[in-house]
């Protein structure tokens, strides 16, 4: 694969933060209170959800348009005064999806919308535009309005989970929200894996002393553990674990020690072998079984739902850890009126 530009690829990395951040506010609610529930302007999360997975269908629309030079036929859904009404209309359009069906939407149109970029020359995405009615814009702005966009709802989203009781927000949620999450933050974290060279994933601190080599290894160590406390409840066993944990920090610090002497390669393959193993058993896991408890390796119970939390954790613990050694940003900060709020 040709080398792609840096600017490129932190684009991509903001894409997924911002996903991330978004779909993690989901986490811990039920079917009932993401469906149910008014977050605001009469709209529930689920609503929410399906109205920015419209725009990112209507986004790649104008990608395709853009590319078969039909540029005239792109529509000003996005002006101040036309906004209201198509935001109604996606409103009324996807307000009887359930659950299911919605973020199926969501995660469809997303993963179209970058394959579509990845399709797109870097010329091609800086180079300008203007549409029917004046406006000057370019592919590039349009990705990063979907960033701002995914950043505005899920800072409002973050706020009204804020609002709501302990328990409300501290449920065993959906099996498919669930794997969303997963597989969002851990795309998060490889989003910036893609930032660092591989001559430096070896060498380069980014935690303290731990190089990417140890984070992979950590995050890879962590994930057999809680992969095989699943598979022993799939088999309808009590987990018991080859070992206590006391002390997290000598856990992680012996367990990079013994990793050291391996190569990149085999901790990228083990990395990858081990996230495919957890896969092939979420994907067998029975939705009510995430209730069902386990006591952890360091003496504490917990449903299977909030174990699995624990990888997502950690994902997130280390991409804030690669942001900060490589000066990346954080969050966005959303700019007044963006084109699809």
């Amino acid at each position: 694969m040709a080398t792609q530009s840096r600017w490129r690829l932190e684009l991509l990395a903001r894409m997924a933060q911002e996903r991330s951040f978004l779909l993690r506010q989901l986490w811990a609610l039920d079917e009932a209170t993401i469906g149910t529930v008014e977050v605001g302007n009469g709209r529930t999360v689920k609503d929410i959800i399906a109205h920015i997975a419209a725009w990112d269908s209507l986004i790649l629309s104008w990608v395709r348009l853009v590319g078969n030079g039909r540029i005239h036929k792109i529509e000003p859904h996005n002006t101040p005064q036309n906004r209201p009404a198509f935001n109604n209309d996606i409103y009324q359009r996807y307000r009887q999806y359930d659950l299911k069906l919605t973020l199926a939407f969501a995660l469809r149109e997303r993963s179209n919308l970058l394959y579509a970029f990845s399709q797109i020359s870097d010329d091609d995405l800086l180079r300008p535009l203007q549409l029917p009615w004046g406006e000057e814009t370019s592919l590039r702005d349009w990705y990063n309005q979907q960033i701002q966009h995914d950043n505005i709802h899920a800072q409002a989203l973050e706020t009204w989970r804020k609002s709501l009781p302990l328990p409300v927000k501290r449920q065993v949620g959906p099996k498919l929200v669930l794997r969303a999450i997963l597989k969002q933050t851990r795309k998060e974290l490889l989003t910036l894996v893609d930032l660092i060279p591989p001559h430096d994933r070896e060498t380069r601190p980014l935690r303290e002393d731990w190089t990417l080599k140890e984070i992979i290894g950590r995050l890879t160590d962590w994930e057999k553990i809680v992969t095989d406390g699943l598979r022993q409840l799939l088999l309808g066993q009590t987990p018991h674990f080859d070992e206590s944990i006391t002390d997290f920090t000598a856990f992680d610090t012996a367990k990079a020690a013994a990793r050291r002497p391996q190569a990149w390669a085999q901790i990228w393959r083990d990395f990858q072998q081990t996230r495919q193993s957890l896969e092939d058993v979420f994907s067998k896991y029975p939705e009510p079984f995430l209730a069902h408890t386990l006591t952890t390796p360091w003496g504490k119970k917990m449903p299977a739902y909030f174990w699995l939390t624990i990888l997502f954790g950690n994902d997130l613990e280390h991409a804030n850890d690669i942001r900060h050694a490589l000066n990346e940003p954080g969050p966005t900060t959303p700019t007044p009126t963006p084109m699809n709020q």
